[in-house]
């Protein structure tokens, strides 16, 4: 699929136990990387929580968005009992021809 600037991206996460039960994480720190490796923007902390466990958080592409591999990295903190998960994605910002 095919990302512009302006596009409106959405990133899902579950937050799993090793059992495989979903569980609501004490922290979130969601952070965007442009293709040059400098982070863009502010750390987000505020997902949307879809139910028990999910959470949601829509990304808009800046206008003025790099060209390129762009990177995110969603970790959440459980602390009781503790578990800390980071997931990375990638999605490419491409050039409207």
């Amino acid at each position: 699929m095919a990302i512009y600037r302006n596009d409106v991206v959405t990133f899902e996460r579950e937050c799993k136990d090793t059992s495989g039960n979903l569980f609501d994480p004490d922290s979130h720190s969601i952070k965007f990387y442009k293709p040059n490796g400098t982070q863009y923007g502010s750390e987000i902390t505020n997902p949307t929580q879809q139910s028990m466990g999910v959470y949601r958080y829509v990304f808009t592409v800046p206008s003025d968005a790099d060209y390129g591999v762009w990177w995110v990295t969603w970790a959440t903190t459980r602390t009781t009992p503790l578990d800390t998960k980071t997931i990375i994605e990638h999605f490419i910002v491409e050039q409207k021809k």
